[in-house]
């Protein structure tokens, strides 16, 4: 079919001589691609492989669908992996929809294959009515512009979908012509899901009774739909790596330069981060009520998940992970550099005299007083405190004085030589220990991990 090659390279998705797994159930869709693919194989160079999972849902019937693909491999001589999953148990093991789990159990056996037998693309056989079906669903169920682009054409995995721009109608009728059979699941018969109610009864009522070409009108829609996700996450992009400062905590933001982006951008900041964090997609409503009620209202905490609070505190924007308290001790004889490897932070050491310039986060201390130099660096412990010359401090009331977030506390190395405080790293020095110029000093500097304030 000329609509399906042009898919193929107007899209970039094959290129001569790629090895393609072709995911094939029995089903008219399927079978359509397939035979299409074989068509092009010389032309293009391919080499084609065929994948199959019995899912186990439907009995004998299942059966029948591995043993008609196979046997259609066979006629082709096309290689043919089939694996055999029992998607209800796995469901309820993971407390999954069926048809989650079925999706999870075809694309982890396609992507299994493909890393085993070094292929190059995975072609699934979803067309353009799954593309508008798919889109009406996350529609009804609430959907942001993302989920409006629809299917991709292809994916990061390398998953390709070569009739995403072919109808279903076009599809039979190609078989048809052609004399092509195929086999029908019983399951695609019942309203027992939504996919189905969609494709039974919405779709058919509203092309009746109010746009002959929905699905056509509905396809032209998503493709601008996609264009505008792929502009947005461009610009989210763009902004997160400008501002998105990394740490080991997490990730925050400055809210000022935050609040100069547009709204929707946040909000794709927001996800980013949540996403960047704990791996999973944060729900519209989450990020919608982030924005509302943390970065423009009064709320100074949230808890997003068990692994995930986010802080508004001191004109920056924090999404802090729930790692346990990171405890660590190091001693140093001599000037050697000391590592603190659990926060990437360092300390260097260096003997000096005569005058020197003050530098943010560089202390120098009288050698006089460190007569056997063994410092040592640790968190801080309950009732530290540091001397200020005109009296004590505990660190906790130092760090709460200069806004010191209090997951970040515990992260600041206090250095000390024997049992006195000397500095509370990047924050203050005990002034008891400081050179003057034209002394013999240690100059202390405090090495932050990229990016660490």
């Amino acid at each position: 079919m000329n609509c399906i090659k042009n898919t193929i390279l107007r899209n970039g998705l094959l290129s001569p001589k790629d090895s393609v797994l072709v995911a094939v159930s029995g089903g008219a869709d399927s079978v359509c691609l397939l035979h299409v693919l074989c068509a092009l194989k010389d032309e293009l160079n391919l080499t084609l492989s065929v994948a199959h999972l019995n899912h186990m849902l439907r009995g004998s019937e299942a059966d029948r669908d591995e043993e008609f693909v196979r046997s259609l491999c066979a006629r082709l001589n096309i290689p043919f992996y089939c694996e055999r999953v029992d998607v209800a148990h796995m469901a309820n093991c993971n407390k999954m929809t069926c048809e989650e789990a079925g999706r999870k159990a075809r694309y982890d056996f396609f992507l299994r294959l493909k890393t085993k037998y070094s292929i190059d693309k995975i072609a699934t056989a979803h067309n353009k009515n799954d593309n508008a079906e798919t889109v009406c669903m996350r529609f009804l169920r609430g959907t942001g512009i993302n989920g409006l682009a629809g299917i991709p054409i292809k994916n990061n995995f390398s998953v390709i979908r070569p009739l995403l721009n072919t109808s279903r109608q076009d599809i039979e009728t190609y078989l048809k012509e052609n004399g092509i059979s195929y086999i029908t699941d019983s399951s695609n018969l019942s309203d027992d899901y939504l996919r189905n109610r969609i494709r039974h009864h919405f779709l058919p009522d509203v092309i009746r009774n109010y746009n002959k070409n929905f699905v056509e009108t509905l396809s032209e829609n998503i493709l601008l739909y996609r264009e505008a996700s792929h502009f947005l996450k461009k610009q989210a992009d763009s902004a997160f790596l400008k501002l998105a400062n990394w740490q080991s905590y997490g990730i925050y933001f400055d809210l000022p330069a935050l609040l100069q982006e547009d709204s929707y951008v946040v909000k794709c900041l927001i996800r980013t981060a949540i996403s960047e964090q704990t791996k999973a997609e944060a729900s519209g409503k989450t990020v919608r009520f982030i924005y509302e009620n943390v970065v423009l209202g009064n709320c100074t905490s949230l808890s997003v998940s068990a692994l995930l609070t986010v802080y508004k505190l001191y004109d920056r924007l924090y999404f802090v992970t729930a790692n346990a308290k990171t405890q660590f001790y190091y001693e140093n004889k001599g000037l050697e550099e000391m590592i603190i490897s659990e926060t990437g932070n360092k300390l260097l050491f260096s003997e000096g005299s005569g005058d020197f310039a003050h530098e943010k986060n560089v202390i120098y201390i009288k050698k006089s007083m460190c007569k056997d130099i063994c410092f040592t660096v640790r968190n801080r412990l309950p009732g530290d405190s540091i001397s200020l010359g005109f009296g004590h401090k505990t660190i906790k009331k130092l760090l709460i004085d200069e806004k010191v977030p209090s997951f970040l506390r515990d992260e600041i190395p206090i250095l000390l030589l024997g049992d006195e405080i000397v500095w509370v790293c990047g924050i203050r020095d005990n002034p008891a220990f400081r050179a003057a110029p034209g002394d013999a000093y240690i100059k202390i500097s405090y090495l932050k991990e990229k990016n660490h304030e």
